[in-house]
């Protein structure tokens, strides 16, 4: 008798472990309704996405425009299909540089834009990782403009001042947000994960101490 209970109570524990450990996810349509199941992370499309249904445990697709605006844009979020309105905070217009030798790409801000319109005999001057690189403006064959992630201009600290001088000084709220960091450096400008070890280019930032 008590090994029967044990065994019932142990298939009990067994079923409820397989169900939580199933993804609970909740859609909601445009037409008011919810969709309960586990959407299915791998299946990335640009027309829907799908999700295995609880209620009858089979795979449906729901196209994106039958979510609500709320829903459709978390979603795309989370399966890499567009960026979060945080990850585009941490980005800068920046140039890629094409060699004549096609052998060598450089990404980082053109810090004299001028130049690339100017004589051959011109230096470029990109900053990159928060270092000024000089090149030849004959070796360089073409410059195109992207968004790249801020730290691959910057060191931290001139990443950090760089978003200071773009807040209003009585900004509270904006200066609070830099309390975090980009990628999850020290708040504090003098902590030694903020100084840079490289030469600062940029004549608009700082050395530091």
């Amino acid at each position: 008798m008590n090994a029967r209970i044990l065994a019932a109570g142990a298939a009990l524990l067994a079923g409820l472990a397989a169900s939580s450990a199933a993804r609970a996810d909740v859609l909601r349509l445009e037409n008011g309704r919810s969709m309960h199941g586990t959407v299915d992370r791998g299946f990335v499309d640009e027309k829907a996405l799908r999700i295995q249904l609880f209620s009858t445990g089979g795979t449906v697709k729901v196209r994106w425009e039958h979510l609500i605006a709320e829903d459709r844009d978390r979603w795309q979020v989370d399966l890499g299909l567009r960026e979060s309105e945080e990850a585009k905070e941490l980005k800068v217009d920046a140039h890629r540089l094409l060699f004549v030798t096609g052998a060598q790409v450089v990404v980082g801000k053109v810090l004299n834009p001028e130049a690339l319109e100017g004589p051959a005999t011109g230096d470029v001057r990109v900053l990159v990782k928060g270092r000024e690189l000089r090149y030849p403006k004959g070796q360089i064959a073409r410059a195109e403009p992207v968004r790249v992630d801020l730290v691959l201009v910057y060191t931290p600290r001139q990443a950090y001042e760089e978003k200071r001088d773009q807040i209003a000084p009585n900004n509270g709220p904006g200066h609070f947000d830099l309390a975090t960091p980009p990628r999850g450096g020290s708040s504090n400008p003098a902590s030694p994960r903020w100084r840079s070890s490289s030469r600062t280019a940029a004549s608009r930032t700082t050395s530091t101490a």
